[in-house]
């Protein structure tokens, strides 16, 4: 006979499994791609290095710069917000909601985009903050991408698959005009 105190557990655990069975293949995928992208923020994401008399390391990422942050946990927090009614595989997803997380994919997309851009201009930010000029010195700096920016990256893309497979599952707007079956 099972004790008191080990009903609850059960239960419980009984409850958090039928919430995973029910929830949606989208709603797994927007929920896990937010869970990465979020992880991914606040890791670096661009290491920018040089070997100039001394070995100079930078590590960019936007948690360094809270204004981005707050911007791309906000994305994240909305997205997932606006994927609240994709958790359960029955109801349909309105069209205005479809098209926020459509607005709020493509807000998570300027993150690697801002990312790409860190990438392309380390060895010239490097070079200012060594005082030299960005040719001069641009043959010394080597830079490199993260586990961050790749986390991030991945979640993104997790995300719009997602909503992809939401745009996909949508009803159509019109009835389809199938021509009538005649018999012969």
């Amino acid at each position: 006979m099972a004790s008191a105190g080990s009903q609850p557990a059960s239960q419980a655990s009984a409850a958090a499994k039928n919430f995973a069975a029910n929830l949606s293949v989208p709603g797994w995928l927007i929920y896990g791609g937010c869970i990465a992208a979020f992880i991914g923020v606040f890791l670096p994401w661009v290491t920018v290095s040089a070997n100039v008399i001394i070995q100079v390391s930078v590590n960019v990422s936007p948690s360094q710069r809270p204004a981005l942050m707050i911007f791309l946990l906000a994305v994240i927090v909305v997205t997932a917000g606006l994927a609240w009614t994709v958790l359960s595989a029955a109801p349909a997803v309105p069209a205005g909601r479809l098209t926020g997380l459509a607005a709020s994919a493509g807000g998570l997309i300027l993150g690697i985009l801002l990312g790409i851009y860190w990438y392309f201009s380390g060895a010239s930010e490097i070079s200012d903050q060594l005082g030299g000029s960005g040719s001069s010195l641009s043959s010394l700096v080597s830079v490199s991408l993260n586990f961050g920016f790749i986390l991030y990256t991945v979640g993104v893309a997790v995300v719009i698959a997602g909503v992809v497979m939401l745009w996909r599952k949508r009803p159509s707007a019109s009835p389809s005009m199938q021509p009538p079956i005649q018999s012969y």
